[in-house]
């Protein structure tokens, strides 16, 4: 059977041309998740060890507001895996988990007077009770690049997040930007 083609070379240039098809569907589903998270996905892990009767009136005017949907849990241990944001009743408790932190944004760490802070802005205080702990926030390294985690830690700092630590009787923490400056300036340890 001269000039007649064996079967074994389509084959191998199907199972080739397959191969580099299934290659490129997972590249292109790798990278849509990975776009997906950068942009948000819609939905926010939110752990926190502050009591629900003081964060489901923000989470509810904040899903309101946005449409992005906030998962809250709650507890006195943190159990930070699959955590977008940690919201703490004690700033002892993210200092613990520091290391799991991203960066606080500029626009959101810089709200908050310097002795109420990381100076690494990795945590940052939210309101002050009577007894002088700290209510703060820190957003874990895994969803850094979420704008909806950003998105919903910014709100804690805004004048209706800040509204709603005072009228629980906390002191809201978040100054104008003057008032920042100012208690930079006479506070001996700061660090920008």
């Amino acid at each position: 059977m001269a000039g007649a083609t064996s079967p074994k070379p389509r084959r191998q240039a199907f199972v080739r041309i397959s191969v580099w098809i299934a290659l490129l569907a997972l590249v292109a589903t790798t990278s849509c998740a990975i776009n997906d998270r950068e942009s948000g996905d819609g939905v926010v892990e939110v752990y926190s060890t502050r009591s629900e009767k003081i964060m489901s009136p923000l989470v509810e005017e904040f899903e309101k507001q946005t449409g992005i949907k906030v998962h809250m849990r709650y507890g006195a241990t943190p159990d930070l895996k699959d955590i977008d944001v940690f919201v703490a009743d004690d700033s002892g408790q993210l200092v613990r988990v520091r290391d799991e932190l991203a960066e606080l944004p500029d626009p959101i760490w810089r709200k908050v007077p310097s002795q109420y802070r990381d100076p690494a802005k990795r945590w940052a205080g939210i309101s002050a009770r009577e007894d002088g702990s700290l209510t703060a926030v820190g957003i874990l390294t895994h969803a850094d690049g979420d704008k909806d985690a950003r998105h919903f830690t910014g709100n804690l700092f805004s004048k209706e997040g800040q509204a709603r630590f005072d009228e629980v009787g906390e002191k809201p923490l978040v100054a104008d930007a003057a008032e920042v400056v100012e208690a930079d300036k006479a506070d001996p340890n700061h660090q920008s």
